[in-house]
This record gives structure tokens, sequence and C-alpha cells, in this order.
């Protein structure tokens, strides 16, 4: 954590952290990016994580999808899509 530049942020009572790194994996340099929600009792975490060649052309869709990561209400209706 100390070696990282974390961006921290809270909605409502969820803390929210957010970073990105570089790693040298099996094929090259590799970018990855990920978000942690905190709700203070469980943490939720979500990533991603993609070869240097691509990683910039991805940069929108990641935007988006770290976007939409959010804990829902129980009310909340569950909707996968399928």
């Amino acid at each position: 954590k100390d070696k990282l530049d974390i961006f921290q942020s809270k909605q409502g009572n969820v803390k929210r952290y957010q970073w990105v790194w570089s790693t040298t994996g099996e094929d090259g340099i590799e970018v990855g990016r990920a978000c942690v929600l905190d709700d203070g009792n469980y943490h939720y975490i979500v990533t991603a994580q993609a070869s240097e060649a691509v990683a910039g052309s991805l940069q929108e869709v990641w935007r988006e999808m770290f976007a939409s990561v959010r804990l829902s209400e129980e009310k909340d209706p569950f909707n996968t899509g399928s």
C-alpha cells in the first residue's frame, strides 16, 4: 500500500479504494487496475489486467466498468442481464 497511489472515496457508508499498477508477466509488461469496496464488514474486489500492448485501448472500457461497480441495496432487484 505504501508504494501505490491509492485513490480513496466514499459512496454512502461504503469506502472505495482504487489503484493501478504494472508488472512483468510471462509475455512482457502488464497493466492492472483494482477497486475495493469496504462496507465495514466485507471487502468486495474487482480487478482487471491486460498486456501493455492493449491496455491503452481498454482505457474507456475499464473506466466504464469500474465506474459501474457499486454495492446494491437488499431491496434492489438483481439482474444478471441474461
